[in-house]
Protein backbone atom coordinates (compact mmCIF):
# COMPACT_ATOMS: atom_id res chain seq x y z
CA UNK A 1 0.00 0.00 0.00
CA UNK A 2 1.78 3.23 -1.03
CA UNK A 3 0.33 6.87 -1.51
CA UNK A 4 0.32 8.41 1.92
CA UNK A 5 2.88 10.98 3.10
CA UNK A 6 1.69 11.02 6.40
CA UNK A 7 2.00 8.61 9.30
CA UNK A 8 -0.78 5.90 9.21
CA UNK A 9 -1.48 2.11 10.08
CA UNK A 10 -2.18 -0.46 7.79
CA UNK A 11 -4.81 -3.20 9.32
CA UNK A 12 -6.86 -5.62 7.85
CA UNK A 13 -10.43 -6.92 8.22
CA UNK A 14 -12.21 -9.90 7.53
CA UNK A 15 -15.60 -9.25 5.34
CA UNK A 16 -19.09 -10.84 6.38
CA UNK A 17 -17.87 -12.99 3.10
CA UNK A 18 -14.55 -14.21 4.29
CA UNK A 19 -12.92 -11.46 1.92
CA UNK A 20 -10.09 -9.46 3.74
CA UNK A 21 -9.93 -5.93 3.26
CA UNK A 22 -6.88 -4.06 3.64
CA UNK A 23 -7.75 -0.46 5.26
CA UNK A 24 -5.77 2.23 6.81
CA UNK A 25 -5.98 4.47 10.05
CA UNK A 26 -4.56 8.19 9.31
CA UNK A 27 -4.43 11.16 11.96
CA UNK A 28 -4.80 11.30 15.86
CA UNK A 29 -7.84 13.43 16.38
CA UNK A 30 -10.34 13.38 19.02
CA UNK A 31 -13.31 12.29 16.22
CA UNK A 32 -13.52 9.81 14.02
CA UNK A 33 -14.05 10.29 10.38
CA UNK A 34 -14.73 7.83 7.87
CA UNK A 35 -14.12 8.31 4.05
CA UNK A 36 -15.56 5.63 1.50
CA UNK A 37 -13.31 5.12 -1.69
CA UNK A 38 -13.57 5.72 -4.87
CA UNK A 39 -13.74 2.86 -7.79
CA UNK A 40 -10.37 2.30 -8.29
CA UNK A 41 -8.67 5.56 -6.66
CA UNK A 42 -5.59 4.88 -4.90
CA UNK A 43 -4.89 6.49 -1.66
CA UNK A 44 -2.92 8.85 -2.96
CA UNK A 45 -5.96 10.82 -4.47
CA UNK A 46 -6.85 11.81 -0.52
CA UNK A 47 -3.53 12.36 0.66
CA UNK A 48 -4.05 16.03 0.98
CA UNK A 49 -7.34 15.70 2.46
CA UNK A 50 -5.66 13.72 5.08
CA UNK A 51 -2.83 15.68 5.55
CA UNK A 52 -5.08 18.85 6.07
CA UNK A 53 -7.31 17.27 9.17
CA UNK A 54 -4.78 14.70 10.53
CA UNK A 55 -5.16 17.11 13.84
CA UNK A 56 -8.67 17.03 14.38
CA UNK A 57 -9.80 13.75 12.56
CA UNK A 58 -8.84 9.99 12.69
CA UNK A 59 -9.46 9.04 9.06
CA UNK A 60 -10.35 5.42 8.42
CA UNK A 61 -10.38 4.47 4.31
CA UNK A 62 -9.53 1.08 2.63
CA UNK A 63 -8.83 -0.32 -0.91
CA UNK A 64 -12.07 -1.64 -2.43
CA UNK A 65 -12.49 -5.74 -2.37
CA UNK A 66 -10.83 -6.93 -5.70
CA UNK A 67 -8.49 -4.30 -6.20
CA UNK A 68 -4.69 -3.23 -5.00
CA UNK A 69 -3.82 -5.28 -1.78
CA UNK A 70 -7.66 -6.26 -0.60
CA UNK A 71 -8.47 -9.68 -1.26
CA UNK A 72 -10.76 -11.12 -4.27
CA UNK A 73 -14.23 -12.58 -3.61
CA UNK A 74 -14.42 -16.05 -3.42
CA UNK A 75 -18.11 -15.54 -5.70
CA UNK A 76 -16.04 -13.37 -8.25
CA UNK A 77 -17.94 -10.68 -9.42
CA UNK A 78 -20.95 -11.34 -8.04
CA UNK A 79 -19.64 -10.29 -5.09
CA UNK A 80 -18.41 -6.85 -6.36
CA UNK A 81 -21.89 -4.84 -5.84
CA UNK A 82 -22.37 -1.80 -3.82
CA UNK A 83 -24.44 -3.99 -0.95
CA UNK A 84 -20.61 -5.97 -0.72
CA UNK A 85 -18.73 -3.02 -0.31
CA UNK A 86 -20.62 -1.54 2.63
CA UNK A 87 -20.27 -5.10 4.34
CA UNK A 88 -16.83 -4.01 4.03
CA UNK A 89 -17.81 -0.75 5.79
CA UNK A 90 -19.53 -2.89 8.87
CA UNK A 91 -16.74 -5.08 9.27
CA UNK A 92 -14.13 -2.42 9.40
CA UNK A 93 -16.60 -0.44 12.13
CA UNK A 94 -16.55 -3.44 13.69
CA UNK A 95 -13.17 -4.39 13.96
CA UNK A 96 -12.03 -0.29 15.00
CA UNK A 97 -15.22 -0.26 17.38
CA UNK A 98 -16.44 3.25 16.17
CA UNK A 99 -19.26 4.91 17.35
CA UNK A 100 -21.03 7.74 15.97
CA UNK A 101 -18.72 9.41 13.22
CA UNK A 102 -18.56 11.74 10.11
CA UNK A 103 -19.12 9.36 6.95
CA UNK A 104 -17.98 10.71 3.19
CA UNK A 105 -16.75 9.52 0.34
CA UNK A 106 -15.33 10.29 -3.21
CA UNK A 107 -17.39 9.27 -6.66
CA UNK A 108 -18.19 5.46 -5.72
CA UNK A 109 -17.95 6.67 -1.49
CA UNK A 110 -20.71 8.67 -2.23
CA UNK A 111 -23.03 5.81 -3.87
CA UNK A 112 -21.34 3.80 -0.21
CA UNK A 113 -22.22 6.73 2.08
CA UNK A 114 -25.33 6.90 1.34
CA UNK A 115 -26.63 3.07 1.30
CA UNK A 116 -24.18 2.77 4.83
CA UNK A 117 -26.07 5.90 6.21
CA UNK A 118 -29.69 3.91 5.48
CA UNK A 119 -28.35 1.16 7.08
CA UNK A 120 -26.81 3.04 9.65
CA UNK A 121 -28.52 6.39 10.05
CA UNK A 122 -27.72 6.20 14.25
CA UNK A 123 -23.90 6.51 13.61
CA UNK A 124 -23.85 9.07 10.91
CA UNK A 125 -22.88 12.36 12.29
CA UNK A 126 -22.47 14.14 9.03
CA UNK A 127 -22.30 13.52 5.29
CA UNK A 128 -19.56 14.52 3.03
CA UNK A 129 -20.27 13.81 -0.33
CA UNK A 130 -17.88 14.77 -3.08
CA UNK A 131 -18.61 14.66 -6.63
CA UNK A 132 -20.35 11.48 -6.78
CA UNK A 133 -23.40 10.32 -7.99
CA UNK A 134 -26.33 8.48 -5.89
CA UNK A 135 -26.73 6.19 -8.79
CA UNK A 136 -26.54 4.81 -12.51
CA UNK A 137 -23.48 6.14 -13.16
CA UNK A 138 -22.84 5.86 -16.79
CA UNK A 139 -26.25 7.74 -16.98
CA UNK A 140 -24.19 10.85 -16.17
CA UNK A 141 -21.39 10.18 -18.25
CA UNK A 142 -21.87 11.80 -22.18
CA UNK A 143 -22.85 8.59 -24.47
CA UNK A 144 -22.65 6.66 -21.02
CA UNK A 145 -26.49 5.93 -21.31
CA UNK A 146 -26.30 4.87 -24.74
CA UNK A 147 -22.99 2.49 -23.83
CA UNK A 148 -24.58 -1.07 -23.63
CA UNK A 149 -23.55 -3.15 -20.72
CA UNK A 150 -22.56 -5.96 -23.16
CA UNK A 151 -19.96 -3.50 -24.49
CA UNK A 152 -18.56 -3.29 -21.27
CA UNK A 153 -18.15 -6.70 -20.17
CA UNK A 154 -16.71 -7.84 -23.92
CA UNK A 155 -14.00 -5.05 -23.03
CA UNK A 156 -13.33 -6.69 -19.47
CA UNK A 157 -12.35 -10.19 -20.78
CA UNK A 158 -9.56 -7.86 -22.36
CA UNK A 159 -8.60 -7.01 -19.19
CA UNK A 160 -4.64 -8.98 -19.12
CA UNK A 161 -4.32 -6.73 -22.58
CA UNK A 162 -5.56 -3.16 -20.81
CA UNK A 163 -3.58 -4.01 -17.83
CA UNK A 164 -0.44 -4.59 -19.83
CA UNK A 165 -1.14 -1.10 -22.13
CA UNK A 166 -2.01 0.68 -18.42
CA UNK A 167 1.76 -0.53 -17.19
CA UNK A 168 3.76 0.37 -20.50
CA UNK A 169 1.51 3.72 -21.35
CA UNK A 170 -1.24 5.39 -18.28
CA UNK A 171 1.49 7.34 -16.46
CA UNK A 172 3.50 8.38 -19.37
CA UNK A 173 4.24 12.52 -20.18
CA UNK A 174 1.73 12.01 -23.64
CA UNK A 175 -0.90 10.12 -22.07
CA UNK A 176 -1.23 12.36 -18.84
CA UNK A 177 -1.02 15.38 -21.62
CA UNK A 178 -3.56 13.72 -23.63
CA UNK A 179 -5.91 13.12 -20.82
CA UNK A 180 -5.36 17.17 -19.93
CA UNK A 181 -6.17 18.33 -23.12
CA UNK A 182 -9.42 16.49 -23.08
CA UNK A 183 -10.46 17.49 -19.77
CA UNK A 184 -10.09 14.53 -17.85
CA UNK A 185 -8.29 16.28 -14.95
CA UNK A 186 -6.97 19.92 -14.61
CA UNK A 187 -4.03 21.35 -12.71
CA UNK A 188 -0.49 20.05 -12.41
CA UNK A 189 0.31 17.41 -14.73
CA UNK A 190 3.18 15.74 -13.00
CA UNK A 191 0.17 16.01 -9.64
CA UNK A 192 -2.23 13.47 -11.54
CA UNK A 193 0.67 11.73 -13.52
CA UNK A 194 1.22 10.46 -9.61
CA UNK A 195 -2.43 9.38 -9.20
CA UNK A 196 -2.12 7.37 -12.80
CA UNK A 197 1.18 5.75 -11.74
CA UNK A 198 -0.68 4.49 -8.82
CA UNK A 199 -4.00 2.96 -11.41
CA UNK A 200 -0.98 0.74 -12.76
CA UNK A 201 -1.99 -1.94 -10.43
CA UNK A 202 -5.55 -2.23 -11.33
CA UNK A 203 -6.76 -5.64 -12.73
CA UNK A 204 -8.49 -3.72 -15.25
CA UNK A 205 -10.96 -6.45 -15.97
CA UNK A 206 -12.53 -6.46 -12.97
CA UNK A 207 -12.60 -3.01 -12.51
CA UNK A 208 -15.10 -2.25 -15.87
CA UNK A 209 -16.83 -5.66 -14.03
CA UNK A 210 -17.24 -3.38 -10.82
CA UNK A 211 -18.26 -0.34 -12.69
CA UNK A 212 -20.81 -2.32 -13.96
CA UNK A 213 -22.02 -3.21 -10.92
CA UNK A 214 -21.53 -0.07 -9.37
CA UNK A 215 -24.25 1.29 -12.26
CA UNK A 216 -27.04 -1.27 -11.12
CA UNK A 217 -27.40 0.38 -7.75
CA UNK A 218 -29.36 3.33 -7.20
CA UNK A 219 -30.03 5.28 -3.47
CA UNK A 220 -33.18 6.83 -5.06
CA UNK A 221 -35.52 4.98 -3.15
CA UNK A 222 -34.29 6.45 0.55
CA UNK A 223 -32.58 9.48 -0.01
CA UNK A 224 -35.81 11.18 1.12
CA UNK A 225 -35.10 9.26 4.65
CA UNK A 226 -31.67 10.51 5.23
CA UNK A 227 -31.80 13.35 7.40
CA UNK A 228 -28.16 13.80 8.65
CA UNK A 229 -26.57 17.32 7.66
CA UNK A 230 -25.07 16.55 4.54
CA UNK A 231 -22.25 18.19 2.40
CA UNK A 232 -22.48 17.82 -1.51
CA UNK A 233 -19.51 19.03 -3.92
CA UNK A 234 -19.65 19.14 -7.61
CA UNK A 235 -16.72 20.09 -10.13
CA UNK A 236 -17.88 22.39 -12.85
CA UNK A 237 -16.03 20.83 -15.03
CA UNK A 238 -16.93 17.49 -14.05
CA UNK A 239 -17.96 15.49 -16.85
CA UNK A 240 -18.39 12.22 -14.84
CA UNK A 241 -20.70 13.72 -11.91
CA UNK A 242 -21.63 16.95 -12.90
CA UNK A 243 -23.24 19.87 -11.18
CA UNK A 244 -26.65 18.78 -12.18
CA UNK A 245 -26.46 15.46 -10.52
CA UNK A 246 -24.96 17.15 -7.58
CA UNK A 247 -27.97 19.47 -7.61
CA UNK A 248 -30.70 16.75 -7.84
CA UNK A 249 -28.56 14.83 -4.95
CA UNK A 250 -29.31 18.02 -2.75
CA UNK A 251 -32.90 18.45 -3.90
CA UNK A 252 -33.90 14.78 -2.50
CA UNK A 253 -32.07 15.06 0.44
CA UNK A 254 -33.68 16.44 3.10
CA UNK A 255 -31.09 18.37 5.54
CA UNK A 256 -28.02 18.93 2.93
CA UNK A 257 -26.69 22.18 0.91
CA UNK A 258 -23.88 22.04 -2.55
CA UNK A 259 -20.81 23.56 -2.67
CA UNK A 260 -19.68 23.90 -6.24
CA UNK A 261 -15.58 23.60 -7.29
CA UNK A 262 -15.15 26.21 -10.15
CA UNK A 263 -12.54 25.02 -12.74
CA UNK A 264 -12.56 21.31 -11.13
CA UNK A 265 -13.53 17.85 -12.53
CA UNK A 266 -14.13 14.64 -11.15
CA UNK A 267 -10.46 14.98 -9.34
CA UNK A 268 -11.10 18.22 -7.44
CA UNK A 269 -9.49 17.07 -4.17
CA UNK A 270 -6.10 16.74 -6.10
CA UNK A 271 -6.46 19.96 -8.68
CA UNK A 272 -8.02 22.02 -5.84
CA UNK A 273 -7.41 20.51 -2.31
CA UNK A 274 -7.75 23.92 -0.31
CA UNK A 275 -11.19 24.86 -1.98
CA UNK A 276 -12.54 21.31 -1.10
CA UNK A 277 -10.72 21.31 2.27
CA UNK A 278 -12.50 25.34 3.13
CA UNK A 279 -16.10 23.96 2.05
CA UNK A 280 -15.61 20.45 3.95
CA UNK A 281 -13.89 22.47 7.18
CA UNK A 282 -16.94 25.30 7.38
CA UNK A 283 -19.46 23.09 7.28
CA UNK A 284 -18.51 20.28 9.67
CA UNK A 285 -17.45 23.18 12.21
CA UNK A 286 -21.59 24.35 11.68
CA UNK A 287 -22.84 20.78 12.08
CA UNK A 288 -20.63 20.49 15.52
CA UNK A 289 -21.47 24.01 16.91
CA UNK A 290 -25.39 23.37 16.14
CA UNK A 291 -24.61 19.71 17.89
CA UNK A 292 -23.27 21.70 20.50
CA UNK A 293 -26.00 24.09 21.20
CA UNK A 294 -28.64 21.31 21.49
CA UNK A 295 -26.57 19.38 23.88
CA UNK A 296 -25.92 22.94 25.94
Amino acid sequence: MTGLDQPHQTRRAIAADGTPITYVVVGEGRRDFVFCPGLGGPLVTYRKLFRHFAGRYRFVTWEPRGLFSSGVPGEGERALRVEDHVSDLEAIVARERLGSFHLGGWSMGVQLSLEYAHRHPERCAALVLVNGAYGRILDNVPGGERLPSALIRLLSRAGPLIDLNARLFLDTRPMVAALHRVGYFRGHPEEFQVVLGEFKQLDFGRYLRMVLALHQHTSEPYLHELEIPTLVTAGTHDWMAPPPVGRELVRRLPNAELFLIENGTHYSLVEHPETVQGAIEEFLERVQGRAERQCA
